[in-house]
Formats: C-alpha cells, structure tokens, sequence
C-alpha cells in the first residue's frame, strides 16, 4: 500500500507540472525558448508504475487553456488503490503561466502539499510534502513533456528512510 500511495502522490505532481504546459519540447527539455500550453490542450492517457513495488495503474487528464486570463486547468484521474484506499475521485489544479514557465503549488490536496516548475524548453521538476498517511517525507520528480509525451521519473523519500521509485508516461490523445 505504501509503495502504490507514493507512486499515486508523485504521478499527481508530475502531471500537474507537466500537463500544465510548456513551450516547443522535443520532449527530453531541449528546445522551445517562449512558454505556451495551448499546444498541451486536449486529453492526455498513459499509466504510472512504481519500479521499487511493481504496482502501477492507468492515469488520464484534460487540459484546459485560457489564454486570455494566462491560466491552466488540469483534471487528473488517477486509476488504482491510491493513498491506502480505493480508486480517487479526479482532483482538479489551476495554475497562471507567463512566458518564461509555469510556477504551481497547492496546499491540502489529496495528495498532499505540492510545488511545481516547467520551463520554457519542457523541463519539469515538483516536490510533493505532507503526503496524508504519514510515512512518506517528500516526492521528487523531474522529466520532460514535448507536443505529444510526457515522460517523468519520481522518487519517494519515506520518513524512517529508504527510497521508492517509479515512472509515468502519457500521450495525448
């Protein structure tokens, strides 16, 4: 249960961060100099999976761009025994972008305190605390989106010590 909680806590983060937005990516970072998620509007679908456990589960999101208020929405759904309990309902973020990157952070989520970046080339980088359930210190996360991939890798730090690690990917659809 434990391992599933971390790895449903950081596909949150990451994908908060990363669907968001960013600007032209080839995916891994490189590349795209001006900050724009219209082009990351849209649904996304993919899966995470927690390496350190071998849980894993599928995850889907929707992106909602406006431009004129500079603001994202994303709704993610993450599928799977999250936190120790069943399956979430979607949890909604919205956050503002300007043309540098998109700073995000929420407070009390059902996953915990979370703190996201992307900039302008894709680079992702998050940290989840307070983490509900205890047990867990902190989530790390980095990756990279492009037009149509999100790729992300996460480490879970647990309060007594020892690490979990995990992945996500999604496509939009």
């Amino acid at each position: 249960m434990k391992g599933l909680s971390i790895s449903v806590a950081l596909l949150v983060i990451v994908c908060i961060a990363a669907c968001i937005g960013c600007g032209s990516s080839d995916g891994n970072g490189n590349g795209g100099t001006s900050f724009d998620p219209a082009g990351y509007a849209g649904d996304w679908d993919g899966s995470w999976t927690n390496t350190t456990f071998a849980s894993q589960g599928d995850t889907s999101a929707t992106v909602v761009v406006d431009d004129v208020a500079k603001t994202v929405t994303f709704t993610l759904d993450v599928d799977g025994n999250a936190l120790g309990g069943g399956d979430p309902p979607p949890v909604v973020f919205t956050g503002a972008y300007t043309s540098t990157g998109m700073s995000f952070s929420a407070t009390g989520t059902a996953f915990g305190d979370v703190v996201a970046d992307v900039n302008a080339k894709g680079a992702i980088t998050a940290t989840i605390t307070n983490v509900p359930g205890g047990g867990i210190n902190s989530v790390n996360i980095t990756g990279s989106i492009g037009a149509t991939a999100m790729n992300l890798s996460y480490t879970v730090n647990f309060t007594g010590g020892g690490t979990a690690a995990g992945t996500m990917a999604l496509t939009k659809t």
